[in-house]
């Protein structure tokens, strides 16, 4: 490690990497399970694991997958190259060079609005595939309301504040009895 004036150097053993590793290795495999209960599929349904990143060459990341998906990964792609080999595909298809492969891509967590009570109302559930629309019909939640602010979120969880805020805009109308305005709001 260089801090801009010196250098430090420090021995860890693999225990030890390990043991600092592991919070982000469990947080791996949580996904791992999460990507496979979103896809309906179970471990066996799978032809292959194919594992990409750096970290993948720790041999504890290895064995957390290969007990998760009850067989051993593929190892035979350079972890670091299948990045740059995915992003060289995806560029090959956005410019057309590649004419014969079909990507899609979908969204990584679910988009939606804060409603009263605080609460996330999900419009678009994570990995719907995009494009891809959809809306849905809001009211004044009390009578003499003039306004309503929306909140765009994009997270998981049911309480509004615990998903990150995309952006909010106010919308105006005219006072009247809860229920009677209408705002539609669409993605």
């Amino acid at each position: 490690f260089y801090d801009g004036s010196r250098s430090i150097e420090e021995r860890i053993t693999r225990t030890d990497l390990e043991s600092i590793a592991a919070p982000w290795i469990a947080r791996t495999v949580r996904h791992c399970r999460q990507a496979l209960a979103d896809a309906g599929l179970k471990p066996a349904d799978l032809d292959a694991v194919v594992l990409v990143g750096g970290s993948t060459r720790i041999p504890a990341v290895r064995r957390e997958v290969a007990s998760l998906f009850e067989c051993d990964p593929d190892v035979s792609q350079h972890p670091d190259e299948a990045i740059a080999l995915g992003a060289a595909i995806q560029g090959g298809v956005m410019s057309g060079a590649l004419q014969k492969m079909v990507l899609l891509d979908v969204t990584p967590l679910s988009l939606g609005i804060e409603t009263f009570g605080g609460l996330m109302n999900v419009l678009i559930p994570r990995n719907s595939t995009i494009p891809c629309k959809a809306g849905e019909m809001f009211t004044n939640a009390a009578d003499g309301q003039t306004s309503m602010r929306v909140r765009v979120l994009q997270g998981e969880r049911e309480m509004a504040r615990d998903n990150w805020e995309l952006g909010n805009f106010e919308v105006a109308f005219e006072p009247g009895p809860k229920g009677r305005a209408r705002v539609g709001v669409q993605f």
